[in-house]
């Protein structure tokens, strides 16, 4: 395998080329207590993880929805998709939508064509003598035809409410405002869904992988992916946030539990926040405090564990919030490796080339150079220079 060589997604972290002695000791030091802020999800909850073909993952990558499936909801909670029926209409299909208006048209057109029959049949039957509502309106056809017509404002000429009626004068006024308010709901419908800014993320790159990887100096071991956005027009004030969901077996049987873990991409320093103008590379410090401290190669590669990454920005076009998940399984975090640089300077040009973006080489791992009279705090931190450059 070439240093440049992509690396296969189902390939485990453990089948690469043979790990240097310390790596089977990876993070340094047995596992420590974790002081992150943890959730805790009991097995009896209402909440189901589909496993899916890609191993069971909670984020699926092309689209960046979620697979956890919820079920059992209590009735009570399934009433509220109907309380809230502008955002459940917004979240579903484009055939689910044309399905419901036209429904809704059909059924809009066949109850004014019945109160038009029924108008006309009662005159009629009444001995109203030549008074008539509509003209040329003698059966059911005719009704829902002159009922179309009048609330698509067609017109074609034929049929028509007559002065006699005045009866009718009120129908027609009740039937246009109603066609014009399913008219107006559909164009905010179409509208909200074409401007959603959930599509941006489709112009937004994550690295195939993560990697992890001696810090400068070797002092703490840190995780690193990057990201990419293709368009021109930036993501404004994006920033990023790391989630680790972890699924362990219970120690007395009886199911597992799924923990969630907040890992600190550089909160406290403002590293969170990026600026897309290039690929950046995002960092997590594996101190003791991380969940990932004391983990093995082995570890990972039989762990039931996901990285969810989020990030979040304001679109520039339209000015809405977008977000972005994209997530690596413990199969796509790779051992002593750093990334390929994807920046180069040609014909007086900088140039970015996104073929090279999850492109990996291998590192050797960097001897030790721990001070132990040095504290934790100034262990855990890279110089600033470091912290978005490339590879």
């Amino acid at each position: 395998m070439t240093d440049l060589e992509p690396l296969n997604p189902h390939q485990v972290s453990i089948n690469m080329d043979p790990p240097p002695p310390r790596s089977k000791q990876l993070l340094r030091g047995s596992k420590a207590a974790v002081t992150d802020l943890v959730y805790f999800i009991a097995p009896t909850t209402e909440l189901a993880i589909k496993m899916d073909a890609a191993g069971g993952r909670l984020v699926k990558r092309s689209s960046g929805r979620s697979l956890v499936q919820h079920i059992n909801l209590p009735p009570q909670r399934r009433v509220g998709f109907f309380r809230d029926f502008f955002t459940t209409i917004v979240n579903s299909r484009w055939y689910c939508l044309i399905l419901y208006f036209s429904a809704l048209y059909v059924t809009s057109w066949l109850f004014f064509g019945s109160i038009w029959l029924g108008l006309n049949t009662a005159l009629d039957s009444g001995g109203g003598g030549n008074v008539t509502c509509v003209t040329d309106v003698i059966d059911f056809p005719s009704a829902f035809l002159f009922s179309i017509e009048t609330q698509m404002t067609i017109g074609y000429g034929f049929k028509y409410i007559t002065n006699e009626c005045r009866t009718a004068i009120f129908i027609i006024i009740v039937q246009c405002v109603c066609g014009l308010l399913i008219d107006s709901f559909l164009l905010g419908l179409i509208f909200t869904k074409l401007s959603r800014p959930r599509n941006r993320r489709r112009t937004l790159l994550f690295s195939d992988y993560a990697v992890i990887r001696d810090g400068e100096g070797a002092r703490v071991r840190v995780l690193e992916f990057k990201i990419a956005d293709v368009r021109r027009s930036q993501v404004v004030e994006a920033h990023v946030r790391l989630q680790l969901y972890w699924y362990r077996e219970s120690a007395g049987g009886g199911g597992g539990e799924l923990r969630q873990y907040d890992l600190d991409v550089g909160y406290d320093e403002g590293r969170d926040r990026i600026f897309l103008l290039t690929p950046v590379s995002v960092f997590h410090y594996i101190t003791e405090q991380s969940p990932l401290y004391g983990l093995t190669c082995e570890d990972l590669a039989s762990s039931t564990l996901e990285l969810v990454v989020i990030l979040e920005g304001i679109v520039e076009v339209t000015g809405l919030t977008s977000q972005a998940l994209w997530s690596y399984t413990g199969d796509e975090i790779l051992l002593d490796r750093q990334f390929v640089s994807t920046i180069s300077h040609r014909h007086g040009r900088w140039q970015v080339d996104f073929s090279k973006l999850s492109l990996t080489s291998h590192c050797q791992p960097q001897p030790q150079e721990r001070d132990d009279e040095t504290t934790p705090t100034q262990t855990t931190r890279l110089p600033t220079s470091d912290l978005h450059g490339e590879y």
